[in-house]
């Protein structure tokens, strides 16, 4: 036998399909901010009425906001999109000035993930992420 079969738990399959339906969900039936001339999914940055968010790793948060992000400045990928849902559907459920907060908040369980696991896939999101930085003595502040 050559082949080699590769099996997904069914709890795997199901997480996956539950973000994805997320994902879609935010992405094209909630209409928040949709109205702007400038807002687009894809884009990196998205103009608020509050404030401008952008979809950037940790290590980029203090990139000056009149400098264009490289491609290793954004958040990775799937994750940016979780990010981009997770933003949209919460403002839409309940507007509040308090989004940088939430952005940073994604931005360190980003990079624990990738320090601990490599990579950043909100599935495989554990207790260990959420802590990680506290073990390390990392801390950030919200700009």
């Amino acid at each position: 036998m050559d082949n080699i079969v590769l099996f997904k738990p069914k709890a795997t399959l199901t997480a996956e399909n539950n973000l994805a339906h997320y994902i879609d969900q935010a992405k094209s039936k909630i209409t928040l901010w949709s109205n702007f001339d400038n807002f687009a999914w894809d884009n990196h940055t998205w103009e608020t009425p509050f404030r401008r968010i952008r979809f950037l790793k940790l290590e980029s948060r203090q990139l000056h906001k009149t400098r264009a992000p490289q491609l290793s400045d954004l958040m990775s990928n799937p994750f940016g999109d979780f990010a981009k849902a997770y933003i949209r559907y919460s403002q839409h459920i309940k507007p509040t000035q308090t989004v940088s907060r939430s952005v940073l908040a994604l931005q360190l369980l980003e990079t624990a993930m990738i320090r601990l696991d490599g990579q950043a896939f909100v599935c495989d999101a554990q207790d260990r992420h959420f802590v990680a930085g506290r073990s390390q003595g990392a801390s950030a502040t919200v700009s």
